[in-house]
Parts: C-alpha cells; sequence; structure tokens
C-alpha cells in the first residue's frame, strides 16, 4: 500500500487552500495503474435550503420597506423637477440622504443573509475537501478517513466570499434603484407610484441573492479543483486528463483539452489552466493517473 504521509485536518486544510505546498514521502511499491476521477462538486445540492431561508426572510422584510423615510426625500425631489430648480447642490444633497436610506435597507438585508450563505459555502468547501481525499484513500486502500469539520479557516474563507458577493449585489441595487428613481421622476409618475415600484424593486433583492448560490459554486468549484489538483499531487498522481460532457454545450477552449490527453501532472492545458473551471459554468472534471494508462 502507498501513502503520502499523515495529514491531520489543518494540514487538509492548508493543502487544499493552497497555503502550503507538501512533498509525497517515498511509500512502497506503486500500483502500476491507478485512476480516480473528481467530478465537480454540486452547489445546487445547497441551493433549496438556501434560497427556503432567504423566502422566509423576504417575507419578513416586507415590513422594513423604509416607506416613511423615502417619501418626504421623494416628494422635495417631485417639487423640485415641477419648479425647473436648477440648483445642483440641491439634487446631490437630496440623493445622498435617498442614499442613505437605501445603504442601510441594504446593509441591514446583507446581515440577514450573509450567515445562511457562509454556511452554504462552507459546506460546499468542505464538501469538496472531503470527496478529494476520501477518492484517494480508497482507491489506494488507505485506512484512516479524512474529517474535516467547519474550522475557523473555512468559515473566514466563506464568510468573506459571501461579504463580497452581498457587497457587489447592493452595489448594483444601489446604482439601478437611483436610476429608476431618476428615470421614474422624468416621467411623472406619482409618488405612490414610485414608492409602489421600490418596494417592488427592492423585493427583487431577495431573488437576485437567491441567484448568488449559483454565482458563489464557481469559486468553490474552483477551490475544489484546486484542492483535488493538489491533493493528487501529493499522493502521487502522475497524469491527468481533462474530461468534457461531450454534449453540444461544451466550448472550444474545453474540447481542445481533452484532446490533448493524458499530460504530465505539473503541465498546464492548451487553455492555460492546470485543472478546471477552464471558465465561469465549466462542467469538466479531471481523471487523475498513477503512470501513463495503457489506453483510456
Amino acid at each position: 500500500m502507498h501513502r503520502g504521509g499523515d495529514m491531520n485536518t489543518q494540514q487538509a486544510l492548508d493543502l487544499a487552500l493552497g497555503t502550503n505546498r507538501w512533498e509525497r514521502r517515498s511509500g512502497e511499491t506503486e500500483p502500476d495503474e491507478v485512476t480516480v476521477v473528481v467530478d465537480p462538486v454540486n452547489a445546487e445540492e445547497y441551493a433549496p435550503e438556501v434560497a427556503a431561508i432567504l423566502e422566509q426572510y423576504s417575507i419578513e422584510q416586507e415590513g422594513t420597506f423604509p416607506a416613511e423615510a423615502l417619501t418626504p426625500l421623494l416628494r422635495r425631489l417631485q417639487e423640485r423637477q415641477a419648479s425647473g430648480s436648477q440648483e445642483p447642490n440641491e439634487e446631490e444633497g437630496l440623493t445622498r440622504e435617498l442614499g442613505a436610506v437605501l445603504d442601510r435597507w441594504l446593509d441591514d438585508a446583507k446581515d440577514a443573509v450573509e450567515s445562511p450563505l457562509t454556511g452554504a459555502l462552507a459546506a460546499l468547501m468542505l464538501k469538496g475537501f472531503t470527496d478529494t481525499f476520501n477518492a484517494w484513500r480508497k482507491a489506494l486502500n488507505v485506512k484512516e478517513a479524512l474529517s474535516l469539520g467547519i474550522t475557523q479557516q473555512v468559515r473566514s474563507w466563506a464568510k468573506d466570499l459571501a461579504g463580497s458577493l452581498l457587497d457587489g449585489l447592493n452595489r448594483a441595487t444601489r446604482v439601478g434603484i437611483l436610476g429608476k428613481i431618476g428615470k421614474w421622476l422624468q416621467k411623472e409618475l406619482s409618488l405612490g407610484d414610485i414608492i409602489a415600484r421600490l418596494r417592488e424593486y427592492l423585493g427583487n433583492w431577495f431573488r437576485d441573492a437567491k441567484r448568488l448560490l449559483a454565482k458563489a459554486a464557481d469559486a468553490v468549484r474552483a477551490a475544489y479543483h484546486k484542492a483535488a489538483y493538489k491533493a493528487s499531487q501529493w499522493f502521487g498522481a502522475q497524469k491527468k486528463f481533462w474530461i468534457t460532457k461531450r454534449d453540444p454545450y461544451v466550448c472550444k477552449r474545453c474540447r481542445r483539452n481533452e484532446r490533448q490527453g493524458y499530460i504530465r501532472i505539473s503541465q498546464r492545458f492548451s487553455s492555460g489552466h492546470y485543472h478546471p473551471p477552464a471558465h465561469n459554468w465549466c462542467r469538466c472534471r479531471l481523471h487523475y493517473a498513477w503512470r501513463s494508462p495503457r489506453r483510456r
């Protein structure tokens, strides 16, 4: 039996997160051919639970819409437009006040959603680690299992990613809302119509937040494949093979990677990548092998 050496939880996390480089210890006789296929992590497994949490919060958030704070500001903007005032300082001041009200609402929404999104991302990351290491453990007949808990390192990574995604959503929402308000004022919509449209627009924030898990899955898949690549190197894999879904949706760069066949594990594929994903929503995977298999 070949072993790369005992690995504790922290070492495994360091390896997968790229904070360390590990050298495989020389072991007993290597088998002629051992292969492991690493599938992309399935983020969709966690999407329903997160979506349900967001849906419940969106219902609870209905009563927090800042109508009382927005109404007087919007009324003053309407009056300014109706009077034909050209005073830029007044408009800038009202826009800043309006932005501040929206920022408070968006910050509250982020605070509520960040925790479940962080939990989902951490679970996805750990699933990637355990899948990779356990696949090699089984192939190499290593008896010791790798058990990973929600460590502070993974939680910090997931929290940073969740916060970054939500901040991006909030920036886009803020810019979008202020732009919409300007257009609604130009169309001379009533104050009631503007408030109703704002309520609907902010309600859509939760719909967009649900989509963040899919967007975050790209980052998780990239980290998952990086963990698989480093773990496979550590365990002694020598060759790798790019595998596509082989359907009409596969891009040209991934097709070219697959046509290369088995290459050295330290070599880049024609796309310039060591491992998937080659792009957002990449569905490819790698076939790792000890020594070059006689035929695929």
